[in-house]
């Protein structure tokens, strides 16, 4: 038998469901279910409420690009962010730089880990002629920490602090999927962070539930339309949230 927290969090994640397929493609209407603030880009710190991840140090990170230099691997990508306007070539480009057998990822090294889980396809949907693709889910596989990762892809265009209904049902699933695992039940919060792309626009999404509401942060935009070189300091800045440290109180 489920504890009672987790019993009445996935009762709401079912009634947030039910309110987002009444939206369209964005979630835009008022409930006092579901909150949106915004959350900034460097320290990842929320507007309120409390953090979640702390991103990499982006030194840290720049240095070891220039050690691992992955824009000289012939079999690389030159991009691992889920920005490509396919949703299905998004997943093959984030692939390839993070495998093992080719060069080091950023990954590596690290407690994170990258799985796939086999409910993954659930977080696949059609609606209104919208592709959008959730996978590649990021993982320290610790009972202690609840947190998870994943890249979204979506061929809707993203708006300033208006999550999509994608963002939202993300949230919704990835926390429902985590308490049906006994070993993460006696934490009340699960805190879930992911990239979420469109065309070549990029933004950071955290979320969570916590007493019978959903919490969705945004990060500003970020266009690579011209590529990730034109705006490198952003590109390292994604990669120190795609490593960050699992922080806060989850219990």
């Amino acid at each position: 038998m489920e504890p009672k927290h987790v019993l009445e969090t996935l009762n709401f994640i079912k009634e947030a469901f039910e309110l987002t397929y009444k939206s369209r493609d964005y979630y835009e209407c008022k409930s006092e279910l579901i909150e949106v603030s915004d959350l900034d880009f460097n320290s990842g710190e929320p507007g309120d409420g409390e953090q979640f991840i702390r991103p990499f140090s982006y030194s840290r990170m720049h240095q070891f690009l220039e050690e691992i230099r992955p824009w000289d691997n012939p079999d690389g990508c030159p991009s691992i962010l889920p920005i490509d306007t396919a949703v299905d070539d998004a997943a093959q480009a984030r692939d390839r730089p993070m495998e093992h057998d080719q060069m080091p990822g950023i990954i590596e090294g690290t407690k994170w880990k990258l799985l796939i889980p086999e409910e993954s396809h659930l977080l696949f949907r059609l609606s209104h002629h919208t592709p959008w693709n959730v996978e590649n889910f990021i993982d320290q596989c610790d009972y202690e920490k609840p947190h998870m990762g994943c890249y979204l892809a979506n061929n809707l265009p993203l708006k300033e602090i208006v999550p999509s209904i994608s963002e939202t049902q993300t949230i919704l699933w990835v926390t429902g999927s985590r308490f049906m695992d006994e070993g993460y039940q006696n934490h009340k919060v699960v805190p879930v962070t992911f990239l979420s792309g469109s065309g070549s626009s990029v933004r950071v999404v955290g979320g969570y539930i916590d007493r019978k509401k959903l919490y969705i942060r945004l990060t500003p935009i970020v266009d690579f339309v011209e590529g990730e070189k034109k705006k490198w300091n952003e590109f390292v800045q994604y990669l120190c949230w795609i490593v960050g440290d699992p922080i806060g109180n989850t219990t």
